[in-house]
């Protein structure tokens, strides 16, 4: 990443110095005093360790807030290569894996992510590029829809470097959702599991279907909301990395990417609202 300083929350700045000092279970590995001045030491700072050393939790705090405030020439960037160089996981792979997934939990409300590339990792920004998908990502958090939560992330981040995959992570997401939405309501799934028959059946339980409605105008938006959801499996087939390729398959471009992803949190929010308002009401 070549943004200089990262802008992170207080609680990511208290899960790094819980993943730093090694303080929790089966997550990195464990510093002890000294290992954490070396720590800091090669990132710039003249520490020593002896008498009246704060307990090692504070002191890995005091150094992330420096770094939060910009008095020391480290950065979060810095520190985070430093954290998550694979040579001192060698016999700990798995750690480090775990470590990865826990920061990330924390790292995605700032609006970062690591990720491996090749052996090495880096941590960058991830964009979420309208206020529908924003919502979206704060309500399936709130519910507890991991499943979903993880698959639009996934989109959220392929957009620009791998569109097709975005691609197929934007029906995913939207696969994803309408099963735990019809788990929720304690109905079955049908029986053709993909895109468009997942979407209707979960319309159909939350009365959104378009032969549920005489209005017009309520039925053309129906019908349009059901028209994007078959866009979106069509892309898919036709571009996402789930299927092979021919020779002269075209190469998608980012925005094509971003317009498919915005268009599956538009209706995921959609569904999401129409559920939440219901099952207020009931």
């Amino acid at each position: 990443m070549t943004e200089k300083q990262l802008k992170l929350s207080p609680a990511t700045i208290k899960a790094l110095a819980s993943a730093i000092t090694g303080n929790l279970p089966d997550i990195g590995v464990y510093r002890s005093g000294p290992m954490l001045v070396e720590f800091f030491n090669w990132l710039g700072w003249n520490d020593s360790y002896g008498s009246g050393f704060p307990t090692r939790y504070y002191y890995v705090l005091e150094k992330l807030e420096e770094i939060s405030r910009g008095s020391t020439p480290a950065t979060f960037i810095d520190m985070f290569k430093q954290l998550l160089d694979p040579r001192d996981y060698i016999d700990n792979e798995d750690k480090l894996d775990r470590m990865v997934e826990y920061l990330n939990k924390y790292l995605k409300y700032d609006g970062y992510e690591i990720r491996k590339f090749g052996e090495c990792y880096d941590i960058r920004k991830v964009e979420v590029s309208s206020a529908p998908a924003q919502s979206f990502l704060e309500i399936i958090d709130k519910l507890s829809f991991s499943r979903v939560d993880d698959d639009f992330s996934k989109a959220l981040r392929e957009a620009e470097d791998d569109p097709s995959g975005a691609l197929t992570s934007a029906s995913a997401t939207l696969e994803s959702l309408a099963k735990a939405i019809l788990d929720e309501l304690g109905k079955p799934y049908p029986k053709d599991q993909s895109i468009y028959p997942l979407i209707k059946a979960v319309a159909k339980e939350l009365n959104l279907a378009v032969e549920q409605h005489a209005e017009g105008e309520i039925r053309r938006l129906l019908g349009s909301l059901m028209g994007v959801t078959a866009g979106i499996g069509a892309i898919r087939t036709g571009y996402g990395d789930a299927h092979g390729k021919g020779m002269k398959q075209v190469k998608l471009k980012p925005m094509h990417a971003r317009l498919a992803v915005n268009a599956a949190s538009t209706v995921g929010l959609f569904l999401l609202e129409t559920y939440l308002q219901g099952k207020g009401s009931s």
